[in-house]
């Protein structure tokens, strides 16, 4: 009876696996239908783009990492224009393979994460706005560095949370590579960083971490951080160049750059026309629902505590900084992941305690919502494709 039982088992396992698999490559092909529509026409190359493809070309042929009017860069980070080189002689078919790889295996990590916290249904409607989200195909869609960073980001967290959570040494130094490039790619990622430092404390008091654990992630977050600072160092001080941070001063006010935030969270999933006032009362709606219920759950979870951190972290950068409004669709696009896991998780765990509601119409209300999303990533998908 017992080795029956266990049998039994072994392929209840085996059979939730299987489903798991089938939702992830369906996930990864829907996603491949609408990058292929986008870029029917090729990767566009807007202004930052032609920028990074110059630096490209320079740093192929020799002249060194300089821009197209022969300035050194100081703003940007040097892996992605470095990328772009490796495959310059051939950069359409290159740039159109780098781009889908990072999309898709940025997409296929946060689904393995976050079927650790979210049910079967929630998971699937995770990994609905993932693929649905506009933002995210746009930065797969357009030659600029933001979906190499999510990329990274994806990666640095994937083995992070699997060394916090099983004690690997090798999953720690891959995430330590991953975090060093990731601040390597787009200075903005130290912010994140400093998400994770935080997020750490406070996975460290709710897991009371043994003196080893805690002395290799100060290690890591050291070695993490070496490479930006090098970097930074030789172009800002070495290459007498602080000037240029007197630009990063606020020219926007930090309550309207909030409200541009909010907004734009608020349409990834809501109509454009709801993004003031509606659409910003939603987005923080959904934040206080993640905030409570991560940390008053039954079952805390230490590394959605550091997911939040990263999230909160990173959404004040821009409430500091100063983002065009054209440009903070593709700033948010790499911490969106983060704020639909924690987004469904939030609302799993009050639906878990509404028991007059039913699953049918729990389901019925979610298909709605993300009927939006997908109405909107079609028609610009079609509309970058040349198709409309």
């Amino acid at each position: 009876m017992k080795g029956t039982k266990t049998g039994k088992s072994s392929t209840r396992i085996l059979l939730v696996r299987s489903r798991q698999a089938v939702w992830e490559i369906s996930f990864i092909l829907a996603f491949a239908i609408l990058y292929l529509i986008a870029t029917a026409r090729g990767n566009h190359q807007a202004k930052d783009g032609i920028m990074y493809i110059d630096i490209a070309r320079n740093l192929s042929s020799g002249a060194g990492m300089i821009d197209g009017d022969g300035d050194p860069i100081v703003y940007w980070g040097p892996l992605y224009p470095i990328i772009l080189a490796i495959g310059i002689s051939h950069l359409r078919t290159y740039v159109f393979f780098v781009h889908f790889l990072c999309a898709s295996g940025s997409i296929w990590l946060w689904l393995r994460m976050s079927k650790e916290y979210l049910g079967p249904l929630y998971h699937r409607l995770f990994g609905a706005s993932l693929v649905l989200s506009t933002p995210l195909l746009l930065v797969a869609t357009f030659v600029w560095s933001e979906v190499l960073f999510l990329f990274l980001l994806s990666t640095y967290l994937f083995f992070l949370r699997q060394f916090l959570s099983k004690g690997y040494r090798s999953r720690l130094i891959v995430a330590t590579i991953a975090g060093c490039l990731l601040l390597l790619q787009r200075n903005a990622g130290i912010f994140v960083i400093l998400g994770v430092a935080f997020g750490l404390c406070s996975y460290h008091v709710y897991n009371s971490l043994a003196k080893r654990i805690v002395r290799s992630l100060f290690l890591h977050l050291v070695l993490v951080v070496s490479g930006f600072a090098f970097w930074n160092i030789h172009r800002l001080i070495l290459g007498n160049r602080l000037y240029v941070m007197k630009e990063l001063v606020p020219h926007y006010s930090f309550l309207n750059n909030g409200r541009i935030m909010l907004g734009e969270l608020a349409t990834t999933l809501l109509p454009l026309q709801w993004m003031y006032p509606l659409g910003m009362t939603f987005a923080t709606g959904i934040l206080v629902i993640a905030v409570i219920q991560v940390y008053n759950g039954k079952e805390t979870h230490p590394f959605l505590l550091l997911l939040l951190s990263v999230l909160i972290t990173y959404m004040l950068t821009w409430v500091i900084i100063p983002a065009h409004p054209d440009d903070i669709s593709r700033f948010m696009a790499v911490i969106l992941p983060i704020f639909y896991l924690l987004g469904w998780y939030g609302i799993e765990q009050i639906a878990n305690h509404q028991n007059r509601i039913p699953q049918w119409a729990l389901q019925v209300l979610f298909c709605i919502i993300l009927l939006y999303p997908l109405l909107r990533v079609l028609k610009n998908a079609m509309l970058w494709g040349g198709y409309d």
